[in-house]
Formats: C-alpha cells, structure tokens, sequence
C-alpha cells in the first residue's frame, strides 16, 4: 500500500509537523492563514507593550513615527491643489535607492500623511492599535485649522489611507533581491459616532509589524506642522531617516526618494529643492545645503535641537 506521503499534496507537504493525513487543502489553506494571523497579533502585542514600557512625557506627545524605510520609499507625493483634487483610481509601482513601491488605489498627498502622522501620535497616547478621537483633537495634533471643510478632508484622507493598498520592499546591501516590508493598507477602519463625534480607528497591524521588522525614525510633528511647503515637509522626513548630520547624494536620487517628478527639466528641480532647502535653514533644522556643479546635493543638519 502506497505511503500516505506520496499523496500529499504541495500544501500538505509543507505541513509535515502537523497530523494532516486527513486534512483536506482548504482546512490546511485556513490553518496557515490563521498562524500568519497568530504572528501579526503577536506583533502588534509586541508594539503595545513596547509602547506602555516607555514612559510617556509631556514632549512625547510631539512627536510620531514613521517607518525608516518609509521615509525612504514613500507613498506619499507632494501634489498641487489641481492634482488633490483630481486622483484617479491608479496601479503605479516605481523604485528609489533603498527600495520598490507599488501603490493601488488614490495616490497619498503629503496631507494624507499629516492625518497619518496625527494617528500615530494617539497610537503612542492611548498606547493602542485601536483608539477613540475627535476631529478636533487631530486638527490640534496635526496643526490644522478646524472647520467643515477640514473636517471633510480628514475624513477623505482616513478613507484613502484605508483604501489604498501599498506594496513595499526594501533593497538589500550588496544583494540584487528585495525583502517584503508590507502589502497592505496603512489603516485597516474606521467608524463614527454620531452622537459623542469620535471616530473609532485601527491602525492596519501589518504596518505596525514593519514598527518591529525596521529601524523607526521619530518625527517632530510639531516643527513639521510648522513648515509651509510640501517638498519641505517630504525633505525634513528624507532628512530624519538619514542618520548622519551630513548627507550627500545626486539630486535624481533625492528627487525619487521624496516623490518629485523627475521628468521635470533639471533646473526645476534644483529651483524647489533649493527653496524647500532654504526653509529648513530658516527654520533652524539645516546648517547647511549646496548643489554642485555636478547635480550632487549635500546638507548639513544643525547641531542644536529644533523646536
């Protein structure tokens, strides 16, 4: 009589540790799914905890997170009001230095970024993947001015945070293959009440699992609400994920990596970089920036702490 084993099928062989003999394919399908579950939970217990272990100072509060691979290869793009407000559903991949994004769905602004970033911080406050907030608490966080039509695009923003999905992979030294970091959507839901006026959001656990699988690079919300320009905004977070004081590299590198329009003549984007460069040594962030004849960019982060 034949070996059981023989008749496994590929699903079934890769379950060898598990009594399987008469497991159909769908209950093992369902089996794997629930165990990939299991670890994402884990994960996301494993962020909790982080987060209730640290103390949480007045300062904290200023301060969200982001991903240091995402402050690298970036879902968001700086947009003009024309391009805000006419987003068609899109299948767009493209590569930077450090990795491979595909997004599916409404392309992110900067402005969706700002809500992200204003949902992370209460992340960090209520020490919870899953949180009640106000529109005016994310207005607060997130430097914006209340009103309706405010109110209206933070709701728009938290919908296509929900319903754009974003496949990320990082680039590895010396190796031509890519590591998956995430394909998902950053938020998983969201609700409103319409009686208390406090939504109920849920941060997407697979985005929380890139908080343990990557370094996490701090951003001063606060400084950042602060800055006029979307370019500004998308360099201070390209700045932040560099470790160093001092940073250099060919602006078509920066341009990718921050998500400007790299067919734009050179000159253009010497002109924005420049002008959102001029705004962090106004602000206090840089010390210092230069192009070179060559197109290579440098800059140097100030040594004293923005406030």
């Amino acid at each position: 009589m034949p070996d059981k084993k023989d008749k496994l099928t590929p699903i079934q062989a890769r379950m060898k540790k598990v009594d399987i003999a008469t497991a159909t394919d769908e209950q093992i399908q369902l089996w794997e799914k629930q165990m990939a579950d299991s670890k994402v939970s884990k994960a996301v217990k494993t962020v909790k905890d982080h987060i209730i272990s640290k103390p949480l100072p007045h300062e904290q509060l200023l301060f969200s997170f982001m991903p240091t691979s995402m402050t690298r290869t970036t879902p968001f793009f700086p947009m003009n009001k024309q391009e805000m407000k006419d987003r068609p559903y899109v299948d767009l991949p493209w590569e930077t230095s450090w990795g491979q994004i595909t997004i599916s769905g409404r392309r992110l602004s900067i402005y969706d970024e700002s809500v992200l970033l204003s949902l992370l911080v209460l992340v960090r406050k209520y020490r919870s993947d899953t949180f009640e907030t106000t529109q005016n608490e994310l207005c607060r966080i997130a430097g914006i001015h209340p009103g309706k039509n405010t109110y209206k695009a933070i709701e728009d923003a938290i919908d296509r945070l929900i319903g754009t999905k974003i496949k990320l992979e990082a680039k590895t030294k010396g190796k031509r293959k890519t590591k998956p970091l995430m394909i998902n959507t950053i938020v998983s839901g969201w609700t409103a009440n319409p009686k208390t006026g406090k939504y109920t959001v849920t941060i997407n656990p697979y985005f929380l699992q890139m908080y343990l699988d990557s370094f996490v690079t701090n951003i001063n919300i606060k400084f950042r609400a602060g800055l006029k320009g979307d370019i500004t905004k998308a360099l201070y977070r390209f700045y932040e994920g560099q470790r160093d004081d001092r940073y250099s590299c060919h602006i078509l590198t920066l341009a990718r990596a921050v998500n400007l329009n790299i067919d734009l003549p050179i000159r253009k984007l010497r002109e924005r970089i420049r002008k959102a460069n001029r705004e962090l040594k106004q602000r206090g962030y840089l010390a210092r920036s230069m192009i070179s004849k060559r197109d290579t960019i440098t800059v140097w982060k100030a040594k004293k702490q923005i406030e």
